[in-house]
């Protein structure tokens, strides 16, 4: 609760008096530890100083309003495979860019978690902590299973989004739905395995 936050608080600023062993360290070519360059008022994870700061914090990412996109994107893909196709999407791939994800706040990232049929879960500072299995019947569809390929940056850059998707995918595979996508190309492929 409050107290909590407040003891947080407190250790963070008693810490922050460290930015001239940063500024030695950072001369000598030394690793600097990174964090968010924000207000410490509104975000205290900047807190303590002295470190190398980044502008945006990935743990948001995706964002609440990425979140509503990427249903959206996701949703109208499925009906448009549909429509193409009369038959139910089952395998989508997606490239996933840095740039992209840094302009977007993460609708891609979204899009892929709702073909899933998981959802992102934020804390009250909305960074995303984790993640959660839709149940096949609020879903309303069947899971696609979805093929991620990332460029070196994004590996590079959101490691964390990287654990995400595959949560995301362990928990779809874990779910025993007989029209489940991403379970059966699972067990085909630990099959051949």
């Amino acid at each position: 609760g409050t107290r909590a936050r407040v003891t947080e608080y407190a250790a963070r600023v008693r810490a922050a008096p460290r930015e001239l062993d940063a500024i030695v360290a950072a001369l000598e070519g030394r690793y600097i530890e990174p964090g968010p360059m924000q207000d410490a008022v509104r975000n205290p994870d900047a807190l303590p100083g002295g470190r190398d700061p980044y502008t945006l914090d990935t743990r948001t990412m995706p964002t609440r309003e990425a979140w509503t996109l990427g249903v959206k994107l996701a949703d109208q893909l499925i009906a448009q495979y549909q429509r193409d196709h009369a038959a139910p999407l089952r395998k989508a791939a997606f490239v996933l860019w840095s740039i992209d994800a840094v302009q977007s706040k993460g609708v891609t990232e979204a899009e892929i978690l709702h073909l899933l049929g998981t959802r992102p879960v934020w804390n009250a500072r909305d960074q995303v902590v984790d993640v959660v299995l839709d149940d096949r019947k609020e879903l309303g569809r069947p899971r696609v299973d979805v093929l991620v390929t990332t460029s070196g940056t994004y590996r590079d850059h959101f490691r964390d989004k990287i654990d995400l998707i595959d949560k995301a995918v362990r928990l779809a595979a874990g779910s025993s739905e007989a029209d489940n996508a991403v379970r059966a190309a699972t067990l085909r492929i630990a099959g051949r395995l």
